[in-house]
């Protein structure tokens, strides 16, 4: 499942991606505390048949993260990786 899938990601990262991660959900780089993130399905853009081409979104207001439903882990991890660092 996606869920374990982004758990699974996170742990493999790098201390600066971790702190990256933050900086993407929340607009700080360290937190005081540990965040209710809430993890969204992403909503495909109407026409988007292949959702493994979107990138997750993160709302910083409500530490949201939406994540497109991607058919296998790799995928995940790569396009995660690519957002929090972009």
């Amino acid at each position: 499942s996606r869920v374990v899938w982004f758990w699974q990601a996170l742990r493999s990262w790098t201390p600066q991606d971790r702190s990256a991660f933050a900086r993407f959900i929340s607009g700080r780089e360290r937190l005081a505390t540990v965040p209710k993130l809430k993890l969204l399905p992403a909503v495909a853009p109407e026409g988007c048949e292949n959702e493994d081409e979107l990138l997750p979104h993160a709302s910083t207001c409500f530490i949201w993260l939406s994540l497109p439903n991607y058919s296998n882990f790799e995928i995940l991890a790569e396009k995660l990786l690519y957002a929090v660092r972009n």
